[in-house]
């Protein structure tokens, strides 16, 4: 197994204010900066309850293949604090990567959330842990304990590569990755784009639909792309 202790990522400051933001918004300033790491990932990883808060942080990568939870349970001791753990597992079927006792060991570990592409269990047992958890679904077989897999090291999932460091948000819409080089670059694009998604929302309540009688009358409430073509072609 390999296991590397020193990562870089971004400031405290700059989590904060992703945390004032949801991972569409994100996710719509990364397309705007066309770049090429980093993204969405698969539409299956969905939290395991329900969460109020967005959770934001520093992610530690974890590998855990073939059915085997050991570099789980080392992360959680050693590389959870204050981080995210993001555990790829080649999307496995035939077990479960943790259960309520690991979650609880994590949360008062100071683990600020765990996400797999992989199953859980114990579900009812971690519901009211201030830890949030989103996975692919519930199974009750236990993991294996082989030497595998690592901690701080690259990982894929999804089509999504993903290094130590990088900043995870994720909510009810979803889960991006954000490479933590291109943090401060997406956080301003981010929060422009949410100061004009509250305006836009503002004109669309506000709008006299009545008045409206064809598509060029709804031009001030479309989005500018679509906006563009009416005016271009209708």
């Amino acid at each position: 197994m390999e296991i590397f202790n020193t990562i870089t990522t971004v400031s405290s400051e700059t989590i904060q204010e992703f945390e004032k933001l949801s991972s569409s918004v994100v996710s719509d300033a990364m397309d705007i900066l066309n770049l090429e790491h980093g993204g969405c990932l698969p539409y299956t990883i969905r939290p395991l309850h329900n969460y109020a808060k967005t959770l934001v942080g520093p992610i530690t990568t974890v590998y855990a293949p073939e059915g085997t939870s050991l570099p789980v349970h080392l992360a959680m001791a050693t590389h959870a604090k204050n981080r995210v753990l993001l555990i790829a597992t080649d999307n496995y079927e035939s077990c479960a990567f943790l259960g309520d006792i690991q979650a609880h060991l994590a949360a008062l570990n100071g683990c600020k959330g765990i996400i797999l592409d992989g199953f859980v269990r114990d579900k009812d047992g971690s519901k009211d842990l201030d830890l949030p958890i989103y996975c692919t679904g519930t199974y009750p077989k236990r993991p294996g304990k082989a030497d595998l897999g690592g901690i701080n090291i690259p990982i894929t999932i999804g089509n999504i590569e993903v290094q130590s460091g990088d900043i995870l948000i994720a909510d009810t819409d979803g889960i991006v990755v954000i490479p933590k080089e291109y943090a401060s670059a997406v956080l301003e694009v981010a929060k422009e784009k949410n100061a004009s998604d509250i305006e836009r929302l503002k004109r669309v309540k506000e709008f006299n639909y009545n008045a409206a009688n064809n598509i060029h009358d709804f031009t001030s409430i479309l989005t500018k792309d679509v906006a563009e073509y009416v005016k271009k072609n209708m």
